[in-house]
């Protein structure tokens, strides 16, 4: 990801979330099985750090982000982090972390040395996300 690491990557990620007045919580007291999850009227995300999946910090919390400064969340009181796209909200959730990350990475980057299977494989993401991160990269 043209030497931006993941750990740069949360920092940024987590000024985003402070200066969008959400709360990012790291919590170390969850089993492998439990996931993240935004309290939406609290603007309140919580990252298990437990938590049992090839998905990288970085992603979960931008997905969590997404969900706080895209979706329409009135109608849910919370939000578990899923790698599945089972709903449009899961999905659109997805789609906004790919952006909000990719316009971070790629921000000086040429179109055509946005490597999305370097993206998908630094990120921990599974193959069913390659059309969102390919459509994302190239609409950037």
């Amino acid at each position: 990801m043209t030497g931006t690491s993941l750990g740069q990557l949360r920092k940024y990620l987590e000024y985003l979330a402070h200066e969008s007045g959400i709360d990012v919580v790291y919590s170390y007291d969850m089993g492998p099985n439990t996931t993240d999850f935004v309290m939406p009227k609290l603007k309140t995300i919580v990252i298990n750090m437990h938590y049992r999946t090839s998905v990288s910090h970085a992603f979960r919390l931008a997905h969590e982000i997404s969900h706080l400064l895209y979706g329409d969340y009135s109608s849910q009181n919370l939000y578990h982090f899923s790698p599945l796209c089972v709903t449009s909200e899961e999905r659109a959730a997805h789609v906004g972390a790919i952006h909000l990350i990719a316009k971070y990475v790629y921000k000086e980057v040429p179109r055509e040395y946005r490597n999305y299977i370097d993206f998908m494989d630094i990120l921990g993401l599974p193959a069913s996300f390659e059309n969102m991160v390919i459509e994302e990269l190239q609409e950037l």
